[in-house]
C-alpha cells in the first residue's frame, strides 16, 4: 500500500470537522445530564416558604434564562430551542408561524406529525410559563419572556 502525504491543511479541516462533531456531542450529553438531574416532582410542589422549592424555582429560572433570544438555528437542538428561534425572528407569533419558520430550516420534518408535537410543547411551555401566551380569538400569541408584553 501506498502512503498517503496528508497535508497540514487536509489535518487542519479534519480535525476542525472532528471537533464541530465533538462540541455538538457535548452539548447533548450537557442536555441528558441538565434533564437527568431534576427530579419533575419536586418544582410542582413549590411554594416560598419551601427550601426545596426555592432550589426548583432557581433551575426554573435557569431554563428561562436559556429559553431566550437565538440568533442561529440549531436543527440538533431541542424542540425549545427551536421555538426560541423562530420566536427570536418576530415579537409575537402563532403556533403556525412557529411551525411555517422551523419547517423552513428543517424541511425534511413531517409537518401534520410536528405540527402536533409543536402544539404539546407550546402548551407546556406556556403552562410553565417559560413563554407568554395572549389569546387571540381562537389563538395564541406566542413571545419570549424576554421580548416585550
Amino acid at each position: 500500500m501506498e502512503d498517503e502525504n496528508i497535508t497540514e491543511k487536509q489535518l487542519i479541516s479534519f480535525l476542525l470537522n472532528k471537533q464541530k462533531i465533538l462540541k455538538n456531542e457535548l452539548k447533548k450529553v450537557e442536555l441528558a445530564l441538565e434533564a437527568l438531574s431534576v427530579e419533575p416532582h419536586l418544582y410542582l410542589t413549590f411554594n416560598d416558604n419551601d427550601q426545596e422549592g426555592v432550589q426548583n424555582q432557581s433551575f426554573i429560572n435557569a431554563i428561562k434564562q436559556n429559553l431566550s433570544f437565538t440568533e442561529e438555528f440549531d436543527p440538533n437542538s431541542k424542540l425549545d430551542y427551536k421555538i426560541a428561534f423562530a420566536l427570536s425572528q418576530e415579537e409575537r407569533l402563532t403556533k403556525d408561524d412557529i411551525l411555517a419558520v422551523i419547517i423552513k430550516q428543517q424541511p425534511d420534518l413531517d409537518k401534520n406529525k410536528f405540527e402536533k408535537t409543536l402544539s404539546v410543547r407550546l402548551s407546556y411551555l406556556l403552562k410553565n410559563k417559560f413563554i407568554r401566551g395572549k389569546k387571540n380569538g381562537r389563538t395564541y400569541l406566542y413571545s419570549l419572556l424576554t421580548q416585550g408584553s
